[in-house]
């Protein structure tokens, strides 16, 4: 992996304000919304062993690793990790197994399924549980039933939340093949506009590479971008290649 070129402002995440179609100067024909999937995996159940803490968790290891979560992240914040001080205590941490060989195994759930198996109704109501898990709405927005229904299934069901702001590595073999259709350079920025610009290929891609920004191609013919607090990424292109 090398670094080369320089921040391109056009292809950082977009302004809510107006359609997405019409950001990144009108380039791309097609837009889709990607919401970051839930999923399960054999034997691990990822509320008692420390991947999804949070104070709703109502089983004793649950609360246990909660408490030891609280101790470790106020005494060392790591921001990109867990969401910590709100009166100096920890809201939230979703986490998940290092490296990526775990993804073969992995039993994906959409929101939808989750919304029925966590009898939360609708996919806009669980995205509005998982915003309120992590601290990310006004506490007027926040439906505290529906935050305690998500935990409740995650707890009961052994089912791992996904994170927020960063590429899922469940969904970044997909990525690749997506950007394989405009060749075999993968472009990576940050989020930060004094970063360099970092070259991918495929298996860097694969490997679990990167975390938070925009992945593109040297033509600018398909794009991938997240945003903090976001539990879903856009990517734009060709239409014929998102359908």
């Amino acid at each position: 992996m090398s670094t080369a070129l320089t921040f391109d402002p056009e292809l950082a995440y977009p302004s809510y304000d107006r359609p997405f179609l019409e950001s990144w100067n009108g380039r791309f024909e097609a837009v889709l919304v990607v919401l970051h999937p839930f999923f399960k995996l054999p034997d691990v159940q990822p509320v008692q062993q420390g991947y999804v803490v949070t104070p709703h968790a109502r089983s004793v290891s649950g609360q246990v690793a909660f408490k030891d979560a609280s101790k470790r992240f106020v005494d060392e914040p790591n921001p990109a990790l867990a969401k910590v001080f709100r009166s100096s205590a920890l809201l939230a941490s979703i986490g998940q197994p290092d490296g990526v060989e775990w993804i073969e195994t992995a039993q994906r759930l959409t929101w939808e399924e989750v919304a029925d198996q966590a009898e939360l109704g609708s996919a806009l109501r669980v995205g509005a549980a998982l915003s309120a898990v992590i601290g990310g709405l006004r506490k007027e927005f926040v439906v505290q039933s529906d935050v305690e229904h998500l935990i409740s299934f995650s707890e009961q069901k052994n089912v791992f939340l996904p994170s927020e702001g960063s590429f899922q590595p469940i969904l970044l073999s997909p990525l690749a093949d997506l950007f394989a259709l405009s060749g075999t350079t993968i472009l990576y920025q940050s989020e930060f506009d004094s970063d360099p610009v970092q070259t991918l290929t495929a298996d860097d891609l694969k490997a679990g590479l990167p975390w938070r920004g925009a992945l593109y191609d040297p033509a600018k013919t398909h794009l991938a971008v997240i945003d903090w607090d976001s539990h879903f990424m856009l990517v734009a292109g060709p239409r014929a290649d998102l359908e």
